[in-house]
């Protein structure tokens, strides 16, 4: 996973004068039935860019913390974060966009998805 990275930071940052790079942050508050567990806070650095055939990418790199219920902030476990993805538009009222996102702790199982969704507009 260390070149997937690696590979995807030389990507996302050799194009920097011509793409569009950003900084990003994301809170995910997990509940079990309706009791809070804990929360997730993700900030990463990312770069997105369009092809030629329009064709639109971003990848993001971070940091994230996680924090179970009760603790305080900067006291939870640290993680690496990322998150690599697409959209494309297939006709004037059809959108397909996919990402792929992982999460990875020293001391604990990593976790990742692949997400895949369509947009139809009226």
């Amino acid at each position: 996973m260390y070149k997937v990275l690696l590979i995807a930071t030389a990507i996302m940052f050799s194009s920097i004068a011509t793409a569009d790079p950003y900084v990003t942050t994301k809170h995910e508050f997990a509940y079990k039935d309706s009791d809070y567990s804990g929360t997730t806070n993700h900030i990463r650095l990312g770069n997105s860019w369009t092809t030629a055939n329009k064709f639109k990418l971003h990848a993001e790199i971070g940091i994230a913390e996680q924090i179970d219920d009760g603790e305080n902030w900067f006291s939870g476990n640290a993680a690496k974060t990322y998150e690599f993805g697409f959209q494309k538009d297939l006709t004037s009222s059809f959108e397909l966009t996919g990402k792929y996102e992982g999460f990875e702790q020293s001391d604990d199982v990593n976790s990742s998805k692949f997400e895949i969704t369509t947009k139809y507009k009226f």
